[in-house]
């Protein structure tokens, strides 16, 4: 089986009259055949199909430290981070761009200090838990 699993799909299939999932591995010539229903079949091809582009090691990493990578938490976190990294970059946008107007002449010293006031606000919120 491949290190890297994507595009993981269901694919119903009978054995004697009840029917069953398997996990249609994409590029693999074998598939992995569950005999759970489709509620739970459907959630563990999510789970790896969420999960395609991340290492197997820092899943494990995650687990080990009871850090569940399936966790809502964890896109709730990195939806914040995301939303903190986008205000730095902007106040670091702002203030170089500030700085190089103070430098040619174009903007005062003291309209430079109040941007800089700015970015350090910003940093201050985003550096509080």
């Amino acid at each position: 089986m491949s290190e890297n699993l994507q595009n993981l799909k269901l694919k119903k299939v009978f054995r004697g009259e009840e029917g069953f999932y398997d996990l249609d591995l994409a590029n693999e010539p074998a598939s992995i055949a569950l005999e759970i229903g489709e509620k739970y079949a459907r959630r563990i091809v999510a789970c790896v199909n969420v999960l395609a582009d991340c290492k197997t090691e820092d899943i494990e990493y995650c687990i080990e430290h009871k850090w569940s990578p399936f966790s809502g938490n964890v896109f709730a976190s990195r939806v914040k981070l995301q939303r903190e990294r986008d205000k730095l970059l902007a106040a670091l946008k702002l203030l170089t761009n500030d700085t190089t107007c103070a430098i040619d002449g174009s903007l005062s010293w003291l309209a430079l200090g109040k941007t800089l006031s700015l970015a350090k606000d910003i940093i201050a919120k985003v550096a509080k838990p």
